[in-house]
């Protein structure tokens, strides 16, 4: 992303890379108060030599841009972009302390969010250390909401992004007939339920943890998934009957693709004709209601009836490599692929026309 210089309302956004060596000085001074460094994760005090150093870092680094704030060529305060985990911008900043405490901090805010939606920024998370009440007062001010608390710090997040809101919607959604409900909103009944497929026999050996999971554990699982904006999992019915699960994890949302994972109720799985509508409906799900672009999935050589249904629907295997002994496939499918095939050609007679042509040794 190439953000220079801009220049706002009421402040001027200079770019560190842009600043003088004197401005460099002057926000270097007020880095190194303790008021302001105690905050950060770093909160050494920094040297002349290793400041300059780290902004030279920063001409060639398209996924951090630190900017001084001036009014009246008045240096007031620092504010930064950081491109974190899963494609999400971080949003750091921080007043001197002459300015403190008068309404400064809101109004940057403002008007920095309005040029980064411009470029097409509309997700934005922040790392506050809990014992920064002000911090947290100043955020949840500002609609930021606490997605999750990692060690000393709680992690914020103010969205825009359909994606996401689809993604973590608790409520359900419903697609031909299938109604896909998240696992942080199911009863302890149905948490329950779904645990018993996840490890009966026929469902555990085609995954990577092929281990029995305690109840104790799956509850706590399914909580964290509250705090988990990278990966969620549903429980699917059809027609108000349960008939399995899915799940996305891995979420990147600057590309918008993740890794899918399903599984049928056991008691479902050797219904082909079921099983292809099934499938089906979770790209459909994930493609056209989450709006993701590309899906990858790790699948074993020997499960040969998720292999060729996936492939059935457009995935192609871009790589494989061993684990535990076992080769593993692994499969990409993109949004344009999957909606180019009609729903009526996703047939039970197509499918077994595709086995034959592709997976029966002639």
């Amino acid at each position: 992303m190439e953000i220079q210089n801009f220049s706002t309302k009421n402040f001027d956004f200079i770019n560190y890379i842009n600043c003088s060596e004197q401005q460099c000085r002057t926000i270097l001074h007020y880095r190194n108060l303790k008021d302001i460094s105690k905050w950060m994760r770093n909160s050494s005090e920094i040297s002349i030599d290793q400041h300059l150093s780290f902004i030279n870092e920063l001409k060639d680094d398209n996924d951090r841009k630190y900017f001084a704030v001036f009014q009246d060529n008045k240096y007031i305060a620092s504010i930064y972009l950081t491109k974190s985990k899963g494609g999400l911008w971080e949003r750091g900043i921080y007043i001197i302390p002459d300015f403190q405490n008068k309404g400064f901090a809101t109004l940057i805010e403002r008007e920095f969010i309005t040029k980064i939606k411009s470029l097409g920024i509309d997700t934005l998370i922040a790392e506050i250390d809990k014992n920064n009440l002000s911090s947290i007062r100043f955020h949840e001010k500002l609609g930021y909401k606490p997605i999750k608390e990692e060690n000393n710090y709680i992690w914020f997040i103010l969205n825009e992004n359909e994606m996401l809101n689809q993604i973590r919607l608790g409520g359900g959604y419903v697609i031909d007939n299938y109604a896909f409900i998240n696992f942080t909103s199911l009863s302890i009944e149905n948490k329950e339920e779904v645990l018993t497929w996840r490890n009966h026999p026929s469902i555990r050996k085609w995954m990577f943890n092929s281990n029995k999971i305690s109840i104790s554990e799956h509850l706590s699982f399914v909580d964290s998934l509250n705090n988990n904006i990278f990966k969620s999992y549903w429980k699917i019915s059809y027609q108000n009957a349960d008939v399995g699960c899915c799940y996305i994890d891995n979420i990147d949302y600057e590309s918008k693709s993740g890794e899918i994972g399903l599984y049928y109720r056991p008691d479902k799985q050797n219904h082909s004709v079921f099983g292809i509508d099934f499938v089906y409906n979770i790209y459909n799900f994930m493609f056209n209601a989450l709006k993701l672009n590309i899906l990858y999935g790790d699948v074993k050589q020997d499960n040969s009836n998720s292999l060729s249904l996936a492939e059935f629907l457009g995935a192609i295997k871009i790589s494989e490599y061993q684990y535990k002994g076992e080769k593993i496939y692994r499969l990409m499918i993109s949004s344009i692929t999957f909606n180019s095939i009609s729903k009526e050609s996703v047939c039970p007679r197509n499918y077994l026309k595709f086995i034959k042509n592709n997976y029966i040794i002639k």
